[in-house]
């Protein structure tokens, strides 16, 4: 937050553009909360400390939730990324070894895997 006021009041003193900005301030305000709202959901302290440990990722399919063990590779603002899952595709069929890219919205880490 710092950085983009710093960046938004040194636009406003020196370029042609600053005066339009100063004269518009409620927009200005509204572009630093629309860059922090984008920016602020990619870093997470606290997946960031698991990255490369066994998680448990909380996948939700419709009313249904399901748990996969494996190792946290790397998430963004839109996925998690995991691997080494034991994944079937159907209950009758053996697990197998995959890497999984989960949509945020669908899948959550929960907690350290053991």
């Amino acid at each position: 937050m710092d950085a983009v006021n710093l960046l938004i009041g040194r636009v406003k003193r020196t370029t042609s553009i600053g005066a339009t900005l100063t004269s518009q301030d409620k927009y200005a305000s509204q572009l630093k909360q629309e860059l922090m709202g984008f920016m602020g959901t990619s870093f997470e302290p606290l997946l960031e400390r698991h990255i490369g440990k066994r998680v448990v990722l909380e996948l939700t399919k419709g009313d249904k939730i399901f748990e996969y063990p494996g190792v946290l590779k790397d998430y963004t603002a839109e996925f998690i990324e995991i691997m080494d899952v034991d994944y079937k595709i159907k209950e009758d069929q053996t697990a197998r070894k995959a890497d999984l890219v989960i949509p945020r919205r669908y899948g959550v880490i929960r907690h350290l895997g053991e």
